[in-house]
């Protein structure tokens, strides 16, 4: 994980780490040890997910539903994308 952060960093981008409440703490302790903890972003999925939910919907209740699939597809699309394992997608029940 650190060193695709590192490949990204060389690229001149900016690395962002989202994963659940653990392995973003995991994360954050790693980077840290690596000297990269203020070279990359981490965020717990649940601050992710909120984040982006509240923004999209502009804070209307009755768009949470459709905004958060459309959201869950866009980051689909960027697993497929970019990763190499498919679990990493989220499956709404």
């Amino acid at each position: 994980m650190l060193e695709k952060c590192r490949d990204n960093l060389d690229k001149g981008l900016r690395p962002l780490i989202v994963s659940t409440g653990p392995g973003a703490a995991l994360a954050e302790n790693l980077a840290d040890e690596d000297g990269l903890s203020k070279r990359i972003e981490v965020l717990d999925i649940v601050q992710f997910l909120v984040g982006n939910l509240l923004e999209w919907t502009e804070f209307e209740g009755a768009k949470r539903r459709a905004t958060f699939e459309e959201l869950v597809e866009r980051y689909n699309g960027i697993v497929e994308r970019c990763e190499t394992d498919p679990s990493l997608k989220i499956e709404i029940a």
